[in-house]
């Protein structure tokens, strides 16, 4: 209906006015549903009056992930780097991870490990003192047949 009657032309000020009114409404709660629906994708609790903290669950303990992997779950493909020299085994579990994912996308020429080693300490530490972050979250995304590497800063 919005559409049907966004070109036409209305010439009383009584309706004008309340036709405008419909529309931001309409607009307002369209976006309101955009953001309930896109956090109930990525699994977070979204409340009447947006994203409350309190209910979302506590993350597990860290004793209860395997040194380097995020502690949002084992299948979850991140792995935190809190300090690139001495997380080798995540540094190492996360390049594992890469060179299968370019082998399943069918990618060229395998990278050494030296040099991914070296890449991910740079990126690291650059977040880490840019961000002032605790730690940093690497996962892995594939599109159009390309793998990259996504950080998320963890506070």
């Amino acid at each position: 209906m919005i559409r049907r009657h966004a070109n036409a032309e209305i010439r009383n000020n009584t309706e004008r006015f309340r036709y405008q009114t419909i529309v931001a409404k309409y607009n307002t709660l369209n976006e309101l549903w955009s953001k309930k629906l896109r956090a109930r994708e990525e699994g977070k609790a979204f409340g009447v009056h947006g994203l409350k903290a309190d209910v979302l669950p506590p993350p597990p303990p860290a004793a209860s992930a395997p040194p380097g992997r995020a502690a949002r779950g084992g299948g979850s493909g991140e792995f935190r780097i809190q300090n690139p020299e001495r997380d080798l085994d995540a540094v190492r579990a996360l390049y594992d991870n890469f060179l299968a994912a370019r082998q399943r996308a069918g990618e060229g020429a395998p990278v050494k490990f030296e040099s991914f080693q070296k890449l991910i300490g740079q990126q690291a530490s650059r977040i880490l003192s840019d961000k002032g972050a605790q730690a940093v979250d690497f996962r892995l995304e594939t599109k159009e047949g390309k793998v990259t590497l996504k950080a998320k800063v963890v506070k």
